[in-house]
């Protein structure tokens, strides 16, 4: 079942990601925002 044709992000009060359901989880910037970024040190 499809909730939404559309999906919009925002990160700290700005849009960082409009588009598809499923391309979502493919954005670097969306990836970046939500889940951060490893450091190996």
């Amino acid at each position: 079942m499809k909730l939404v044709q559309r999906v919009l992000v925002m990160d700290q009060g700005k849009l960082i990601f409009e588009g598809a359901p499923e391309d979502v989880a493919q954005s670097d910037l969306v990836i970046k925002a939500y889940l951060g970024t490893s450091q190996v040190v």
